[in-house]
């Protein structure tokens, strides 16, 4: 006699681990069901795996439902909400040393620029052939 036990409901945890990953922590041990996370993020609605590594956006607030077919029916978990949070003083102290890198090289050329036209000035060449040689690329922003 074959018995089919109730549905259990899934409880879906989210492991915020890099890479992320979804997890079904009261699968029973006999159970061959493929559980799929749905989850809700601003206006976009996206299906996740279980156990398998997720790269989801930083600052966003995500609302997630676990579920699974049974018997002409979904078994759906309880909502799950999170919210990925970005360390900004990171960020800002690494765009500050960008920032601190790029100005000093373009001291650097604008010196050396400037080196140039002095010594060829010294040597009788005349001011338009010094910008001759330099090339200058202008990019639009």
């Amino acid at each position: 006699m074959n018995v089919d036990m109730p549905p259990v409901k899934p409880e879906i945890r989210f492991n915020p681990t890099v890479p992320s990953q979804f997890e079904w922590t009261n699968k029973p041990a006999r159970c061959n069901p493929v559980l799929e996370v749905i989850c809700t993020h601003g206006n976009e609605k996206e299906t996740y795996g279980l156990n398998v590594a997720q790269f989801l956006s930083l600052n966003e607030q995500y609302t997630c439902t676990g579920e699974y077919p049974y018997q002409k029916r979904l078994i759906k978990s309880n909502s799950l909400s999170f919210q990925i949070p970005c360390d900004n003083r990171k960020a800002v102290v690494g765009f500050l040393a960008f920032l601190i890198t790029v100005t000093s090289v373009v001291l650097f050329l604008i010196y050396l620029h400037k080196r140039k036209r002095i010594c060829q000035h010294k040597n009788g060449e005349d001011e338009e052939s010094v910008y001759v040689n330099v090339p200058i690329r202008l990019h639009k922003m």
